[in-house]
């Protein structure tokens, strides 16, 4: 993992909520542990461990969508590194694949229930 920081892209605004959020998170543990005399390359790692564990749960497709975005910006504050994006990027196209999956059965079952009511 890549531990040097990137401070444009974490200051740079960003309208997505979660990626904010994952960002004031990264700010906050990092100027924490720089204030406990932290070195820098140390606050810089446990800003990114922040970072990533505050990022959303692939609990929906919103969920699925703002993960995507908050790895994406991960990479570019280098909270997260390519390798490590690689796999989350694939966990996420899993559960994007299972819900999309999910609503079509929705679907199904709602066309279904209409046609057979329609009869």
């Amino acid at each position: 993992m890549t531990t040097g920081v990137s401070f444009k892209a974490i200051k740079r605004p960003t309208s997505n909520e979660a990626v904010q959020f994952c960002l004031e998170i990264w700010k906050e543990a990092y100027d924490k542990a720089i204030s406990r005399g932290t070195q820098e390359y140390f606050a810089s790692k446990a800003a990114h461990d922040a970072y990533r564990d505050a990022m959303p749960d692939l609990t929906g497709l919103a969920e699925v969508q703002d993960f995507i975005a908050c790895v994406g910006r991960g990479i570019l504050v280098r909270a997260i590194d390519q390798d490590e994006a690689a796999k989350l990027l694939a966990a996420a196209r899993i559960a994007s694949q299972c819900f999309s999956a999910a609503e079509k059965a929705v679907l199904r079952a709602e066309t279904s229930l209409q046609s057979s009511s329609a009869t």
